[in-house]
């Protein structure tokens, strides 16, 4: 017999923002670490593995660019969903696509590919937890007598 604290896990809408908030954590980590260690095992020398690491500058200047994402509205979806749909499958696409490449023959397209995919991470990735947290809190708002664990 399941605990009422455990019930609230049994929620559809628990399970969507899950997914959602995993893979939001995902660009960063596949541009970051993985994408070195890979490039490590595939023979690629440690100076070309160390530019690599500018991947990451679309993390750092989101700020410029984030505010166009808050000014366009997609025309499917609404604002929020919709980007969250366009976004979601540039990153699906983006990560697949470097799947079927070898750092040892396709630097220059990994490099591309890596670039993309941290630029499709919407307001990379901390921003994407903050447009969940807001969600989150209209669906709780929304949904008064639904269960909430720790209570």
């Amino acid at each position: 017999m399941p605990t009422p604290y455990l019930e609230v896990f049994r929620s559809p809408r628990l399970a969507v923002i899950l997914t959602l908030g995993f893979s939001s954590g995902l660009p960063l980590a596949l541009t970051g670490g993985t994408l070195q260690a890979w490039m490590t095992v595939e023979g690629v020398d440690l100076s070309t593995i160390g530019i690599f690491t500018l991947v990451g500058l679309p993390y750092v200047w989101k700020f410029l660019w984030a505010p166009a994402m808050d000014r366009f509205v997609p025309p499917f979806l609404g604002r929020r969903r919709g980007w969250l749909l366009v976004t979601q499958l540039a990153l699906a696409v983006g990560i697949a696509a470097m799947a079927f490449l070898s750092p040892r023959s396709d630097l220059a397209a990994i490099a591309w590919l890596a670039l993309f995919v941290a630029f499709a991470c919407p307001h990379g990735g901390r921003g994407l937890r903050r447009v969940l947290g807001r969600g989150a809190f209209h669906c709780a708002r929304g949904a008064q007598d639904a269960p909430r664990s720790g209570r």
